[in-house]
């Protein structure tokens, strides 16, 4: 990769969660698995429920819906959910704002960047390529059904960070769901959160960099931030 600018010597990789960190497809995905998990009986409000399934491994939500709602989701459902939340992507989902604008910076500057995410690959091939984003990644997005660990486990970190070829300390991690930042604190590389700040617990939000938003990320990162 031939850089034009100088690349930042504080961080060696960037490593992205996709959903609500890249993309803006979080809400309209886990609104999708509330809706059909209101068809089983569950009754939590919609904003608790989202905070609940946020950055979570989706046979996770499934045993939640199943705790609350005292009986075992019909078979299938999990496929179910999977084509609710297609539906729901292909009605309009974007790129999160200043997404394009940073990761052309990142590429301008030498800096490898990747996608770790708990969702499987075909969901974000689908929602990179629906907000315009697919052409900024080849090879380097990684799902944890590869590696068969979930957030809030670091080892899909770990994986992501072996695949660049750089050491897990040398990474910066970008994400907007607590397990995500579980993960990358577990992993021992500096985390920015995306996440709602008063979501966030005053032990963990002392171990975090807090941002507005990825446009934040330009001057954090040293890059220049012209297109």
């Amino acid at each position: 990769m031939t850089s034009s600018h100088p690349a930042p010597t504080h961080f060696k990789a960037v490593i992205f969660d996709c959903d609500g960190t890249l993309v803006d497809s979080e809400t309209s995905g886990m609104t999708a698995l509330y809706e059909e998990a209101c068809k089983l009986g569950y009754s939590l409000p919609l904003a608790q429920a989202l905070d609940g399934f946020r950055g979570r491994q989706m046979a996770l939500c499934i045993e939640m819906i199943e705790a609350h709602t005292g009986r075992p989701a019909p078979a299938g459902f999990m496929a179910t959910v999977r084509l609710a939340m297609a539906d729901k992507f292909r009605t309009g989902i974007t790129a999160m704002p200043g997404a394009p604008e940073l990761l052309q910076a990142l590429r301008r500057a030498g800096v490898p960047y990747c996608i770790a995410s708990n969702g499987p690959q075909d969901k974000m091939e689908l929602t990179l390529g629906l907000s315009g984003l697919q052409g900024y990644f080849e090879k380097h997005v990684f799902s944890a059904y590869e590696v068969g660990h979930w957030k809030p486990s670091p080892e899909l970190f770990f994986h992501a960070a072996r695949e660049m070829g750089v050491e897990a300390g040398g990474c910066v991690v970008v994400e907007d769901s607590l397990p995500g930042i579980a993960a990358g604190l577990a992993a021992g590389m500096r985390v920015y959160s995306m996440c709602e700040p008063e979501t966030v617990p005053a032990d963990v939000a002392a171990q975090v960099v807090q941002i507005g938003g990825l446009a934040d990320l330009h001057a954090a990162f040293s890059l220049n931030s012209a297109v």
